[in-house]
Parts: C-alpha cells; sequence; structure tokens
C-alpha cells in the first residue's frame, strides 16, 4: 500500500510515524477488512499483522489511546492481540459523513 490517497495507506502511515515516535520500526502484512455498522455509525474493522523492529512494549501500551485518522476516517477503537507467533492489530475505523 503506497498511494497517500488511499485511506488504509494513510492510516498505515499514521501507524508508522507512531512506532517511529517510539523507536520503533513497523511493518504490517495480512490485511482483512470486515464491515461494522451501529445504528448512528458505519465503517470496518481492519486486522493487520504487526511486525516490529526494536522493543515496542512502550509503543504498544501507548497505542490504544494514539490518535489515528485518515480523510473520511476515524478510529474509534484499537486492540492488539496476541497469536501463537505474531501481534495482530485490530482498528475499528469509522466513515465520517
Amino acid at each position: 500500500m503506497t498511494r497517500t490517497h488511499d485511506p488504509h495507506a494513510r492510516l498505515l502511515k499514521s501507524l508508522e510515524h507512531s512506532a517511529q515516535n517510539y523507536g520503533v520500526g513497523a511493518t504490517f502484512s495480512d490485511f482483512s477488512e470486515t464491515p461494522w455498522s451501529s445504528a448512528t455509525f458505519n465503517g470496518y474493522r481492519l486486522t493487520t499483522t504487526v511486525k516490529v523492529d526494536g522493543n515496542a512494549t512502550a509503543w504498544f501500551a501507548a497505542l490504544p489511546e494514539e490518535e489515528l485518522s485518515a480523510p473520511g476516517r476515524l478510529v474509534a477503537d484499537l486492540a492488539l492481540r496476541r497469536d501463537a507467533d505474531a501481534m495482530r492489530l485490530e482498528l475499528l475505523v469509522l466513515l465520517e459523513a
């Protein structure tokens, strides 16, 4: 994902910059997207595998409070899950009206 006008690419750039602020290199792969809606909002759940270079403990701890966004998108929730061999990042992304 290298196109900067792509909302996913913009979210990933935002995540990469956040990691860099903590001295961590982060790469993302294995993307999946699931539609999501509530009575008042529409969006999707974006899930990706995160690979880090360096000690990511402080970044992982701070990540749920980071303000991540892209044009027309707002990250409403973020969770990290450890699988057997990888960290999975789950984002609830709302579409702005």
